[in-house]
């Protein structure tokens, strides 16, 4: 990881209580070239130790007017520590209105960096989308191992997808995790900047790994120094995070057990229906066997109160005849009832019943024609 030296960091404290603007000039003639982190830190370490100086800065860029033999880099870099005062100020619309007016800066390697840099922070769906194909193109300008755009383009796939906005984004969520997971493997070493350490936290969050997030982000915390100006802030903004990670691990957790309780109750009332199913079925039978046995006591009623009075109104063989035709018919009777029964086997039952009631009727008509003398 990229550090600067602290001859450079020497001379840009000194840039703190300076006016004007040649020292400025003297110190972007100076810098390491555009594509190298170290450019970046400078700039951004002006910004910290001398942020009063930003009409200075304007001024730079907005001349061209002082002796060096590249003032066009001289511009630049003056440009981007402007922009990126307006950006840790918040001032986004500024931010904006001052790229889209110098545009003639669009050749510069980090010009679409500050470009992605801007987008983010409008919060739309399409400005995710603008602020990750800017920092692809500051990735193809300045290399693949340029922490400061690597990072800028892991947080543009974050806040995107934490803001819930895949449905702009032209590239596969699944696909834009496993870029930013790689890029963080090469950003993740030492030694390591807190800022990043609470990216991976974000990103292992939306991977759903919530314990490791909330631990990358308070070694994160740990690591920030609390002697700047911006610690308090820088925390603040931390925690905030963590805040997160704990509400989506949470609202996980619940869902998770949402789904687990709907399948639980889903197998719960398949199980009832299955049971009143079988009930239904097993009342079906006992109404089937009670319904018989009705009719059987209902016969032999009838053929107990048909006997006696047969017996006590005719002699023995008349008497015979009649009690045995009148078994017949109820039986008859009672095979026809059955096969309406709801049992098993219910017409098999029925017609067994109904022969028999046949035979037997038939045996009884022939005992009383005999007696009668017809046989």
């Amino acid at each position: 990881m990229a550090e600067l030296s602290d001859d450079l960091v020497d001379r840009i404290e000194a840039r703190a209580d300076e006016s004007g603007t040649d020292d400025l000039i003297e110190l972007f003639g100076d810098l390491p070239p555009e594509t190298d982190r170290e450019w970046e830190l400078a700039l951004t370490r002006l910004i910290e130790v001398a942020p009063d100086r930003k009409e200075d800065l304007r001024k730079v860029f907005e001349s061209d007017d002082f002796g060096q033999s590249d003032p066009e880099t001289v511009r630049f870099a003056a440009f981007f520590a402007y922009c990126t005062f307006l950006r840790r100020r918040g001032n986004i619309s500024e931010f904006g209105r001052v790229l889209e007016k110098h545009a003639e800066f669009d050749d510069h390697p980090m010009y679409p960096h500050l470009q992605g840099l801007q987008a983010k922070q409008l919060r739309t769906g399409e400005s995710y989308e603008r602020a990750i194909e800017y920092a692809r193109r500051a990735q193809s300008r300045v290399g693949p191992d340029h922490a400061g755009v690597n990072h800028a383009y892991v947080t543009a796939i974050v806040q995107a997808l934490e803001e819930d906005k895949e449905e702009f984004l032209e590239t596969p969520r699944e696909q834009l995790l496993e870029e930013a997971e790689e890029i963080m493997d090469q950003l993740i070493t030492e030694p390591v900047y807190p800022k990043f350490k609470v990216t991976l936290g974000r990103l292992r969050a939306l991977q759903g790994r919530y314990d490791d997030a909330i631990r990358q982000i308070n070694e994160g915390i740990d690591l920030e120094d609390d002697s700047k100006d911006s610690y308090v802030l820088r925390v603040n903004s931390y925690r905030n995070h963590e805040s997160r990670v704990y509400l989506d691990k949470y609202v996980d957790e619940i869902q998770r057990r949402q789904d687990q309780l709907k399948g639980d109750v889903d197998d719960a009332l398949e199980a009832v229906e299955t049971a009143q199913e079988e009930s239904k079925d097993q009342i079906k039978k006992l109404q089937g066997q009670t319904l018989q046995f009705l009719g059987f006591f209902a016969t032999l009623l009838a053929v107990i109160i048909s006997t006696v009075t047969i017996t006590l109104e005719f002699s023995i063989l008349p008497a015979t005849a009649l009690i045995v035709v009148l078994i017949g018919g109820l039986l008859i009777a009672f095979g026809g009832f059955t096969v309406m029964l709801p049992v098993d086997r219910a017409l098999r039952k029925g017609s067994a019943l109904f022969l028999m009631g046949l035979f037997t009727a038939g045996l009884g008509f022939a005992v009383a024609a005999s007696i009668a003398g017809v046989v």
